[in-house]
């Protein structure tokens, strides 16, 4: 307790899935009423005179008397209960609460209505802007109103600010806490269109993060590094928030450490490996399944990763790096097996996973947090795993056998959306967002506007259980609102949309630097057959950013019809391996 009317103290956290991470948070609460009388308690263990206390379930029990409307204001920090206090002064800086929820009400509705929408029916805007809201929600300011953030060194270090009002989401700011594996899908675009100069804290948070650690985090949480999920997904970050419009954080710097985790199979904290089993990436292009129960989801991983360092070593001047990592970027056709024709798990001999069968996911991976998994791949199969890579779709349907092999296959693929452990899509999980899209390099492409808007109609509800799985701080939610505007961002590192079919009559968009976007539709039903950019024909299933310029309102206006159509004028999205 400090005085007749505030609390101070501190927690400590961390183990986030069964990670071996630590970290401390602070805490200051101030009362507008004194307090009367106190008691602390520690476990089942009551203090009725104690001011102080401290263990594993500890607290204050305060009485403010006859008070029946008690006001707190709180402040915290990762630093100090000094910071704590200093944060909660510059930040709540009244006792008004109408005041404090009125600002903090102003500052959403100003963001969400950036994106405005219109028509539909009331549950679809409302799955719409709890959807937006999600994906804004993380990853999250972590320094002090100051600057002063603890690092991943454990010392205490200071962000540099630019301009003098910082009591808010603050230009310059720490950030933690990055769902890398999830929102590489389509959070961090929408954000680096909407906020560049928060992205680019972010993704200059990351390098900071590097600096202090030695390697770039994955998946950090706080100042630690919980090593969850398979990929090296900050490289991917950080490829699409330049892509996509954020460029205030030290590109260069960015590329040394992505092409440090790609190239050097060393270990940071927890003696963990940024890249685990890299020395197999390197020697053999492929995770080898004998050595990790995950090898061929996270050989995949590893494949967009290295695409996203070579669209990012490209945005720098860096020719060579490029070209040695879009060369990289096509080791996945290492675990492509020509027998099968799925994404099959190798041996480090070069042996093929015996067992086998992508229909009925065998052989299951034993002792997998999800019990339907088959061996080689992280929550999930060969089905699910095999179409996850957009940045190459040309040259996986080849081998696959063309549209007349692939069509069939997707079809059966969507004859779900959702499920676990089965030949189909599913929702629920990540790696299988993009993959509507794969029909768009087919010679059935309007099939697409026809998954996306099922998923949009069947999996998503405006219910307290209308998310189709875990949101994965707004990566599934980025799902429901992409489709919706009629575009999706599926390609890591590349500033551009996939094309798909809007929901809504119109939808206006304020993104960062004066770029306005008009999507509007006509026509009934959901297949699109024709495109006009700015009132011109776009006969493409693309849309690159650079259509879309700064200072400028472009209209993009879909044309639908009901029924499925048997051919297509649009012109399938680029080869990116070009």
């Amino acid at each position: 307790l400090d005085g007749s009317n505030a609390v101070e103290g501190s927690a400590h956290g961390g183990g986030f899935c069964s990670s071996p991470t630590q970290y401390t948070l602070y805490m200051y609460g101030e009362f507008k009423q004194p307090i009367v009388k106190s008691a602390m308690w520690n476990g089942g263990k009551v203090q009725r005179e104690a001011r102080v206390e401290q263990g594993r379930h500890a607290g204050a029990w305060l009485d403010f008397g006859d008070q029946r409307e008690v006001t707190m204001r709180v402040g915290l920090s990762y630093v100090s209960v000094r910071h704590a206090k200093a944060n909660m002064q510059v930040e709540v800086p009244t006792w008004k609460f109408n005041w404090v929820r009125g600002a903090a009400r102003g500052t959403w509705s100003d963001l969400l209505k950036r994106v405005e929408v219109e028509g539909g029916t009331p549950a679809e805007r409302t799955i719409f802007y709890t959807g937006l809201y999600h994906m804004l929600l993380s990853p999250n300011i972590f320094s002090d109103y100051n600057g002063d953030y603890m690092g991943f060194d454990g010392k205490v270090h200071r962000a540099k600010f630019r301009g003098t009002d910082c009591s808010g989401f603050c230009a310059g700011g720490q950030y933690a806490n990055f769902s890398d594996w999830d929102i590489y899908r389509d959070v961090i675009e929408m954000q680096a269109l909407l906020e560049p100069a928060k992205v680019g804290d972010m993704a200059e948070s990351l390098v900071r993060d590097a600096e202090q650690s030695g390697w770039l985090p994955r998946w950090p949480a706080a100042n630690d590094v919980t090593y969850v999920m398979g990929g090296d997904s900050a490289d991917v970050l950080l490829a699409d928030a330049w892509a996509y419009g954020a460029r205030n954080f030290d590109v260069k710097n960015a590329l040394h450490f992505m092409v440090k985790g790609a190239t050097d199979p060393g270990l940071g904290l927890h003696h963990e490996a940024e890249r685990p089993f890299l020395k197999d990436e390197l020697k053999l292009g492929y995770v080898a399944v004998n050595h990790d129960s995950i090898a061929a989801s996270r050989s995949l991983e590893y494949a967009s990763d290295d695409f996203a360092i070579a669209q990012l070593a490209r945005a720098a001047g860096e020719t060579k790096e490029a070209a040695k990592f879009m060369k990289r970027a096509g080791n996945w056709q290492t675990l492509f097996d020509p027998e099968t024709k799925w994404i099959r798990p190798r041996n480090s001999d070069g042996t093929w996973l015996k067992g086998f069968n992508a229909d009925l996911s065998l052989p299951k991976r034993p002792n997998a947090p999800v019990s339907s998994d088959q061996e080689g791949y992280e929550e999930g199969n060969a089905w699910q795993y095999s179409f996850m890579i957009p940045f190459d779709y040309p040259r996986l349907i080849a081998k696959m056998g063309g549209s007349q092999v692939v069509v069939p296959r997707l079809d059966r693929f969507f004859s779900k959306l959702v499920c676990w452990g089965e030949s189909c899509f599913n929702m629920a999980n990540e790696p299988d967002f993009v993959v509507p899209y794969t029909y768009e390099y087919t010679d059935a492409p309007w099939k697409t506007d026809e998954v996306v808007t099922r998923i949009e109609h069947q999996t998503f509800n405006a219910t307290p259980s209308g998310i189709p799985g875990n949101d994965d701080l707004g990566a599934t939610s980025g799902v429901y609102v992409w489709n919706a505007l009629g575009l999706y961002p599926g390609v890591p590192g590349v500033g551009g949309m996939f094309v798909g079919t809007p929901m809504f009559p119109k939808a206006t968009i304020h993104f960062a630097g004066g770029r306005t976007v008009e999507i509007t539709r006509s026509g009934e039903g959901v297949y699109v057959t024709g495109l006009t950019l700015n009132g011109q024909p776009h006969g493409e299933l693309w849309l690159p950013l650079k259509a879309l310029p700064e200072n400028a309102t472009t209209t993009l206006h879909y044309t639908l019809q009901a029924a499925e159509p048997t051919a297509t004028t649009m012109k399938a999205p680029p080869n990116f391996m070009r």
